[in-house]
């Protein structure tokens, strides 16, 4: 919520590359939204709000892709129990290498799903493997946004840590966003 009320007003070159923020509230008054185990899973999270932010889907998606961009991290005075877990659950992924991982990946034409727990113990061949499910008019598109990004993200005067690139194809074209991410 405080970067999209307090960052993201004062940066309007980012705005186009995240989802639109539509509400936030308290978790209490969104409960009816929520089975029992939904709403008591937020509650064992601490979650105490909610963001209402843009649905990036529609129902003729043909590609999903999630992209997780930079390196594996964790903060300086993280348990070494957690530092550990992080370690050997990413022990296989090109994150270190590539400061890239695919996350995720759905495609409904070629009826081709793969998992978070897929995707980070790809090599990179692997990776580019399943890219090759992207059309060729849209890799360009994806090349663009990206430099654009980091022309952006060069000038201002914050960090986003860790974001995700969320890729949806449709009959519509195709959306990119940033997403799950932090900012200093």
């Amino acid at each position: 919520m405080e970067f999209y009320i307090e960052v993201l007003p004062r940066l309007h070159e980012l705005q186009e590359y995240v989802p639109k923020l539509y509400g936030f509230g308290s978790v209490d008054k969104v409960r009816k939204l929520f089975t029992k185990e939904e709403y008591d899973f937020c509650l064992s999270k601490n979650y105490d709000c909610y963001i209402e932010l843009e649905n990036l889907l529609n129902d003729d998606f043909t590609t999903i892709i999630d992209i997780k961009l930079g390196s594996i991290y964790w903060k300086s005075d993280e348990d070494t129990s957690i530092i550990y877990a992080n370690q050997e659950r990413n022990k296989c992924s090109i994150c270190e290498e590539y400061k890239f991982r695919l996350d995720g990946f759905i495609n409904n034409i070629d009826n081709v799903k793969i998992t978070k727990e897929e995707c980070r113990k790809m090599d990179i061949n692997q990776v580019k493997d399943v890219l090759k499910h992207i059309d060729k008019c849209y890799v360009d598109i994806i090349c663009d946004w990206l430099t654009n990004l980091d022309t952006i993200l060069k000038k201002i005067n914050v960090i986003v840590y860790r974001p995700s690139l969320l890729i949806i194809i449709s009959e519509d074209g195709i959306k990119l966003k940033l997403i799950d991410f932090t900012v200093f």
